[in-house]
């Protein structure tokens, strides 16, 4: 049986969660815990070299932890440093409606299409 868990909050938590990548002795990330229990807008900062892109791939299973456990059923969206590697459609809005869930009506869609793109005007 297939538990759905599309009506829960969405949340993350990490617990002693470990890095490092092939060839290196020293872990990048080490015993990390944190948690995000409420929907939101959060942003990860830092200096080049922080682990910033890292820890956004173990959260999108992109790479895995050595150690710990990552918990989550958010919806976590990474924007690269360089545009042009991620960048695929002609403007802002054909971007936002690849990632946009396609079973809600076409008015819901360009209310959160227009309410993202306000926002950065």
């Amino acid at each position: 049986m297939q538990v759905s868990r599309e009506n829960e909050i969405p949340h993350l938590k990490f617990k002693d969660v470990s890095f490092s990548y092939p060839g290196e002795k020293e872990n990048l990330i080490f015993k990390c815990n944190f948690s995000i229990e409420k929907p939101g807008f959060w942003m990860v900062l830092g200096k080049n070299g922080s682990g910033k892109s890292t820890l956004l791939k173990l959260i999108n299973g992109i790479i895995f932890p050595k150690n710990g456990v990552i918990d989550s059923n958010a919806n976590i969206g990474m924007v690269f440093q360089n545009p042009d590697h991620q960048i695929l459609m002609p403007n802002c809005r054909s971007e936002l409606l690849i990632n946009i869930n396609q079973n809600i009506s076409q008015n819901e869609i360009n209310k959160k299409l227009n309410m993202c793109l306000i926002r950065w005007e």
